[in-house]
């Protein structure tokens, strides 16, 4: 995959902890966003693991 596309889904994971957390601290009938926000960050920490990833030389 691209470090273009990787950082957008990493991008993309963060930013929607950060909507699930404001809306459900703002709105009492979605208060399990707030509960379940942290869901989507281990996925933008994977996404820019392997975005920064060095790639390793085949030696042959």
């Amino acid at each position: 995959m691209s470090k273009k596309l990787l950082m957008n889904i990493a991008l993309l994971a963060f930013g929607a902890a950060a909507m699930m957390y404001i809306v459900g601290t703002n709105d009492r009938k979605l208060s399990e966003l707030a509960d379940m926000f942290w869901l989507p960050i281990p996925l933008g920490i994977l996404a820019l693991g392997a975005a920064f990833r060095k790639k390793e030389e085949q030696q042959s």
